[in-house]
């Protein structure tokens, strides 16, 4: 009988049916998307910059602010469906792949003239949607002069 059960069970771990599964600790996680400075600021001059709020283990809320946002908002936002692979975060948008790379920071889009940009966490209590408002103000002001 402890034959049988050990062949069982060898045969379950060679299949692949006892592979690791792979947790998400993502939920609650904020990530800021864009050219940092050396002191580690980012960049608001420089278009575009991505926010990601991953709200829970299948969606993330996903910021943007680019030169073709809407002037009024100043950004776009969007709910956006993402899965974790290995050490990378795929995230699908409009036909896109983001693909965030969790051991180097870097995020890349599945296509060809696409730039790589630094994600860089941000604390659990900051509003992302407050910040890029703020963002915009300040991208307004520069603008005036």
């Amino acid at each position: 009988m402890n034959k049988i059960l050990g062949i069982i069970v060898l045969g379950l771990f060679l299949s692949g049916c006892v592979a690791p599964s792979y947790t998400n600790d993502l939920v609650g996680k904020k990530i800021l998307c864009g050219e940092w400075s050396s002191n580690n600021e980012i960049l608001i001059t420089k278009l575009p910059i991505n926010g990601y709020d991953f709200i829970n283990k299948n969606y993330v809320t996903y910021y943007k602010m680019s030169e073709t946002s809407v002037t009024s908002a100043g950004f776009t936002r969007g709910f956006l469906k993402y899965k974790i692979k290995y050490d990378e975060i795929l995230i699908t948008h409009e036909g896109l792949e983001h693909i965030l790379n969790r051991n180097t920071g870097i995020r890349r889009t599945n296509y060809s003239n696409s730039t790589d940009v630094i994600c860089k966490p941000l604390s659990n209590d900051k509003n992302i949607r407050k910040m890029f408002n703020k963002i915009h103000k300040l991208r307004i002001e520069k603008q005036k002069f």
